[in-house]
């Protein structure tokens, strides 16, 4: 039986990691109050969520993870993030050039790391 059969709703969409989701907006140069705004929440609710004091729900939770992973791939398009898979732990990481890795906030020798 799954989740939904047992609740009767669909699960959560998921969200990176509180930190993730503050690097990725700034990663765009988007203030907490822009996203506000997109979003139709206050700008407090969005530090909440970037500092894993609160969690979105129904659709507020939806929209922002569209924005999230819209952004993570636009990164991994133009080629700003490099991405590689811990074989240890199975965690996917992103690692943008001469930054900390959205995924972690770690800098990673992501050729040394992944046997490359």
């Amino acid at each position: 039986m799954s989740i939904s059969e047992l609740t009767g709703r669909e699960p959560l969409t998921p969200l990176p990691e509180p930190a993730e989701r503050a690097r990725l907006r700034q990663a765009f140069g988007i203030t907490m109050q822009q996203l506000a705004d997109a979003l139709h929440v206050n700008r407090r609710t969005v530090y909440m969520w970037e500092t894993g004091q609160g969690e979105p729900q129904g659709d507020n939770r939806d929209n922002y993870a569209s924005v999230l992973y819209a952004w993570a791939e636009r990164l991994r398009e133009t080629r700003q993030v490099r991405e590689w898979v811990n074989p240890q732990t199975g965690i996917t990481h992103l690692q943008p050039d001469n930054r900390p890795c959205y995924t972690c906030g770690s800098r990673h020798d992501i050729d040394q790391e992944s046997g490359q």
